[in-house]
């Protein structure tokens, strides 16, 4: 919550709770089969991902603009916005948004945040169980179709199939 409500928005650890849970699970198993321990027990678990935000990203001179499309389109993408939504909230004219996204980001407005669900999407395929549908709405994509099509033509295979290979589940 305080990395979301600061300016500029601060990059975190997100920790493995799902791993910390069975660690519990697994001390919790141990007393119960062995009794207390003789002295404190502590275990550790790992993170889950780094959660990059805008204060990992390098704003000067005209990146400043790039940087605020960039944190709005992470933080609304699950909304159906597009390329006027996002000029719109930086108060900018759409031409120009695009000409410095070009400059900054070498690709467009529209490219960037269709990369933006797609890594979410992917990142759902791989550690939850939810249907193609749900992660479809999720990530803002107007049909699970056109998700399924972008996903093959991005990462080369259907998303039931790199469900198979690269699931945490």
């Amino acid at each position: 919550m305080i990395c979301e409500n600061t300016s500029p928005t601060l990059t975190s650890i997100q920790p493995d709770f799902e791993g910390g849970g069975y660690l519990a699970a697994q001390l919790l198993d141990e007393m119960l089969a062995k009794g207390l321990p003789k002295k404190p027990v502590m275990r550790t678990y790992g993170i889950k991902t780094l959660v990059e935000r805008a204060s990992t990203q390098d704003v000067k001179g005209g990146a400043r603009l790039t940087t605020r499309a960039m944190e709005f389109m992470r933080l609304n993408f699950v909304r159906s916005i597009d390329v006027r939504d996002v000029a719109a909230a930086l108060n900018v004219s759409r031409r120009t948004l695009e000409k410095r996204f070009a400059q900054v980001r070498g690709e467009g407005v529209a490219h960037a945040l269709r990369r933006l669900r797609l890594d979410n999407a992917c990142r759902l395929v791989c550690e939850t169980a939810k249907t193609i549908p749900e992660i479809a709405c999720e990530c803002g994509f107007v049909s699970s179709k056109h998700l399924m099509t972008l996903f093959k033509r991005t990462y080369g295979m259907p998303m039931g199939e790199w469900r198979k290979i690269h699931s945490k589940n």
